[in-house]
């Protein structure tokens, strides 16, 4: 599975809309359920998964989904 699979899956788990509805383009802000308590499960989730230790700034300044595959993708190199 990609990153950008893999943020879907968690994105549904996180918030129990299906992996469909996330793409690389989608925004956080406009994903329903979406807050601060969702973001920080997903961070906890996706760093228990990839091994990966995001910078919470950085984490939190992704505004898509393709934002956040990108930074773990630098965070991974």
């Amino acid at each position: 599975m990609d990153d950008t699979g893999l943020l879907s899956s968690l994105l549904a788990e996180a918030t129990g809309l299906p992996a469909g509805h996330f793409a690389a383009d989608t925004r956080f802000e406009s994903v329903e359920g979406w807050g601060s308590l969702t973001a920080l499960r997903l961070l906890v989730r996706l760093e228990a998964l990839t091994g990966v230790e995001l910078d919470l700034r950085r984490y939190l300044a992704c505004e898509t989904v393709g934002e956040l595959t990108g930074l773990l993708h630098s965070a991974q190199a």
